[in-house]
């Protein structure tokens, strides 16, 4: 037998093949979702059947799928449903644009094949979940059998025959294997059509179970508390020791508050935000201004009054607007670590952009993450104002800088060339 991940690809077109009413299962979860909330997240959704029958009923759905021709075929049949998100992606490393999602549920986690995908997993749903969001895994390989078995070939019909001129069927055996906790499907899908033409591919793959220890050792590494383990859709008790199916229920634990944000007060911070302005100007000036050291460079821009009055009017000015982040960033304790400053522009009220002006991490802080997670407040408050994109700038010589932005997937979309004109000391 084969221990691939099957053929899912040709499996679209037929995914319907069984011709069973799935409607008791949708409001199955309709009735779970309901508990947390609107907002819901289904992984491995193949065509997203169910999504679509919670978005139709008021649901904000996100459903995504690995495989580009499920995705493909649900789109064609549910894609213009409001409130339902269709999407290409993998389980173990996705990252969508979403509101974070209230509830998660999947019945597909055995497709997963190592403990450590399950994590990745994991921690991919716990980053689209809100705090106190709930995932639920509802799998038939909960635990690995006590022993090895096998299921010579059967022949399976739909209760009836659900396509005009076709006539569908499978065959398949099973395999269960005690020391790998995997079960080995072989299928064969069979179309025959009015003249006898028949349409076949095979479909094999496994399903990989874990010990329960491995399940609890995995959500509470990944951020979730498991409230409830159940061997039914009744919420029956499920009791440690047994094996076969299982639904465990389990909600995202906050994550302890790292920072805290001040607006910037300028009677108050006007000279810390001087001095963190100045420095970021110096890092990111040009080769030939950085010559001098920082001291002098320093002297002289705060000898300059028209430096310091033109940057704290502008700032002034886009703090009118109370879409601008102009903050202090904090400890919970009340130690300084970043200043930032991002206004908003466009005239055009088609184009609206973002414009990261200002950040500066203070020394001890550095290294700690700090750029990264300001860098991803600034992006997710751009989205959520309707910014069409996001511009940030450094100078050639900010090494740092600049490999940050190529981590965060930010572009070059302009370059500025200057010329020093040598021996001209005065215009320089």
């Amino acid at each position: 037998m084969k221990n691939d991940i099957g053929n899912y690809a040709r499996h679209a077109q037929y995914w319907d093949w069984g011709g069973q009413d799935r409607t008791e299962e949708h409001e199955h979860w309709i009735k779970f979702a309901s508990k947390y909330g609107k907002n819901v997240l289904i992984p491995m959704c193949a065509w997203g059947e169910t999504g679509a029958y919670m978005a139709e009923r008021g649901f904000n759905v996100t459903a995504f799928d690995v495989t580009p021709e499920m995705v493909a075929e649900g789109n064609k049949r549910f894609g213009n449903i409001p409130g339902l998100r269709l999407n290409e992606g993998d389980v173990r490393c996705f990252n969508f644009d979403i509101q974070p999602a209230d509830f998660c549920f999947s019945m597909d986690f055995g497709h997963i094949q190592t403990i450590d995908d399950v994590k990745k997993a994991l921690v991919c749903i716990n980053n689209h979940l809100r705090d106190g969001g709930c995932l639920v895994i509802e799998t038939g390989f909960w635990m690995p059998d006590a022993k090895s078995d096998y299921t010579p070939t059967q022949i399976w019909y739909p209760p009836k025959q659900v396509y005009p001129h076709l006539k569908v069927w499978k065959t398949g055996e099973t395999r269960n294997d005690a020391d790998t906790g995997r079960c080995y499907i072989s299928q064969t899908f069979y179309a025959e059509d009015d003249n006898g033409n028949v349409d076949s591919f095979d479909h094999a793959f496994y399903l990989q179970s874990y010990y329960r220890e491995e399940w609890l050792a995995a959500f509470k590494e990944c951020g979730f508390d498991v409230i409830g383990e159940y061997k039914n859709r009744d919420a029956e008790s499920w009791q440690s020791g047994g094996g076969g199916f299982c639904i465990i229920e389990a909600v995202k634990v906050a994550s302890p508050k790292k920072y805290q944000h001040e607006r910037i007060n300028l009677e108050t911070d006007k000279d810390y935000i001087l001095e963190c302005h100045c420095r970021v100007n110096y890092a990111c000036d040009c080769p030939w201004a950085r010559k001098i050291s920082y001291e002098e460079y320093r002297a002289n821009w705060f000898s300059d009054n028209n430096q310091q009055e033109g940057f704290l009017s502008a700032l002034v000015e886009s703090m009118a607007d109370e879409r601008t982040i102009a903050e202090i960033i904090k400890t919970m304790s009340g130690e300084i670590v970043a200043y930032f400053w991002m206004p908003f522009h466009g005239e055009d009220a088609n184009f609206l952009w973002a414009d990261v002006q200002d950040l500066y991490v203070e020394e001890t802080y550095r290294g700690a993450g700090v750029a990264v997670y300001l860098m991803d407040y600034a992006e997710k408050s751009a989205r959520r104002h309707g910014a069409k994109v996001i511009r940030s700038g450094t100078g050639c010589e900010n090494i740092p800088s600049q490999k940050l932005h190529d981590k965060l997937g930010y572009y070059q979309y302009r370059m500025e060339y200057e010329k020093l004109m040598e021996g001209d000391d005065d215009n320089a």
